[in-house]
């Protein structure tokens, strides 16, 4: 199963959560906590959400 890192708020994570939910795509959502770019960096290789 995917696991989806995003934020609430952010619009790019919205687009994802409904192309998921549209394509009947199974997921875990896991909001992030803003660490910094280097957070992401690690954990996708991109300094950006939706991960």
């Amino acid at each position: 199963m995917l696991t989806l890192i995003h934020f609430d708020f952010c619009p790019f994570c919205q687009r994802v959560r409904l192309a998921l939910g549209y394509k009947n795509i199974e997921f875990a959502e896991l909001p992030a906590r803003f660490y910094g770019p280097e957070h992401f960096r690690n954990i996708s290789g991109f300094e950006r959400l939706p991960v």
